[in-house]
């Protein structure tokens, strides 16, 4: 029965190590394309700005440098709009990632509980002689 015990506390600690295992590769994934989707929002941003920019330098009428700050409020905010909406479906998978993780392991930590018992009598330690 200690044997037994002892397997299934083995298990389980592989089991908790694989799965610390794939957080952290799921984790790593996920920054990375976070951190890969800000770069793009950031690149496109400045290209915005860069492009409307020498336009505004150059400009001399209050209304048209209006009219290109107003370009770059707008464009920019719908570049920032489509990374939020990129960031939340990034999270939303990764969501479901974590939930595959958590049910594969219930399952298996699950399975593993039911198991039943090691119900053999322990055995008998032989008698002592009597003493003589």
């Amino acid at each position: 029965m200690t044997n037994e015990i002892f397997q299934t506390c083995t298990k389980t600690a592989l089991q908790a190590i694989d799965n610390w295992q794939k957080l952290a590769s799921t984790n790593l994934q996920i920054g990375e394309k976070i951190f890969q989707s800000q770069i793009e929002l950031t690149e496109a941003l400045l290209d915005v700005v860069s492009m409307n920019g020498e336009e505004i330098a150059q400009s001399r009428d209050i209304q048209e440098i209006a009219g290109l700050q107003a370009e770059i409020a707008q464009v920019s905010g719908k570049l920032v709009l489509e990374n939020a909406q990129s960031v939340a479906s990034i999270l939303a998978d990764a969501a479901k990632t974590y939930g595959n993780i958590c049910e594969t392991t219930l399952k298996a930590t699950g399975s593993e509980i039911k198991k039943p018992a090691n119900t053999q009598a322990p055995a008998q330690l032989p008698k002592a002689a009597p003493a003589a």
